[in-house]
């Protein structure tokens, strides 16, 4: 079962690869090996996400490119991973605060009637 969406998981190997760069064929069977069941370089989906995603240093805009070329994440969607990443985290934590002030105004409350009826 596929648990993030195609774009994100694209570019969570694009970032694991980000020194040493990848063929196509590798992001395909990390792809594969990650739920998402049929994603060879040429489906539909992957077509139209790979280039707005990596680039390689030969400049290609065919698809699919030579099996022999080397591709990079893009130096802008490395910023989109991090932003998602930080919204991520963000939410996690206003998930905490949130309980923490429900739990805090609970006690208030609790303290107030204690204290109305001593």
């Amino acid at each position: 079962m596929v648990k993030e969406d195609i774009y994100i998981a694209m570019l969570r190997f694009g970032k694991q690869r980000l020194e040493t760069g990848f063929r196509i064929e590798e992001l395909s069977e990390y792809m594969n090996k990650n739920g998402f069941e049929r994603m060879s370089p040429n489906s539909t989906i992957f077509h139209h996400y790979f280039y707005q995603i990596f680039f390689s240093k030969e400049n290609y805009t065919d698809y699919p490119p030579p099996h022999s070329s080397w591709f990079y994440l893009k130096p802008g969607c490395y910023i989109q991973l991090l932003e998602h990443d930080n919204m991520i985290e963000a939410r996690k934590e206003a998930r905490e605060a949130r309980r923490f002030a429900i739990v805090a105004i609970l006690l208030t409350l609790v303290s107030l009637i204690i204290n109305f009826f001593i």
